[in-house]
């Protein structure tokens, strides 16, 4: 992706830090991600592959008003069964990139789909917390499959299409 968000710390004379923050829009153009399927198929090309069935991945994908992508950030890894979260990063990655709207996903490498009540807790905290600065949570996603499965289990779960938001940004 062609978009780039770099935190450099110069040094001026006392020895104190610049923060210098450089962001560049793509001139190509983005689609937008208006379903739970096509955002599911776009978060499934950034996860690492090479990781993904070891620990788990979170990451933050940024959209515009219109739920076209922005840019993703791989906000860390994991153990097995968790990875932790920085809501102060979290949200100076929305600021900075100037995100209306943002989704978070995950992995579960044991290959099972259902959320646990950490994962609806930290959503749920996670909305509340962006929604003071503007910034919709769309959804939590947790992706169990790279592929798309065969059978009645698609490889995810979304908490706002499953009712654990108290509403979704698309209606």
């Amino acid at each position: 992706m062609n978009i780039k968000t770099v935190f450099e710390a110069t040094e001026c004379s006392d020895k104190v830090p610049e923060l210098i923050i450089s962001f560049k829009r793509p001139k190509v153009a983005r689609r937008p991600l208006e379903t739970t399927e096509a955002q599911v198929q776009f978060l499934r090309e950034i996860f690492d592959p090479n990781t993904f069935e070891l620990q788990e991945e979170l990451i933050l994908l940024n959209m515009d008003d219109d739920f076209s992508p922005v840019c993703y950030y791989r906000l860390g890894k994991g153990l097995p069964d968790k990875v932790e979260i920085s809501y102060q990063l979290i949200l100076s990655i929305l600021i900075v990139t100037q995100a209306t709207n943002f989704i978070t996903a995950h992995n579960h490498p044991n290959g099972v789909s259902l959320p646990s009540y950490s994962d609806v807790d930290s959503a749920h905290n996670m909305r509340i917390r962006c929604s003071h600065f503007g910034i919709t949570c769309v959804d939590e996603i947790i992706i169990s499959s790279l592929e798309e499965p065969e059978g009645d289990d698609p490889g995810y779960y979304s908490l706002a299409d499953n009712g654990l938001f108290f509403e979704s940004a698309f209606g």
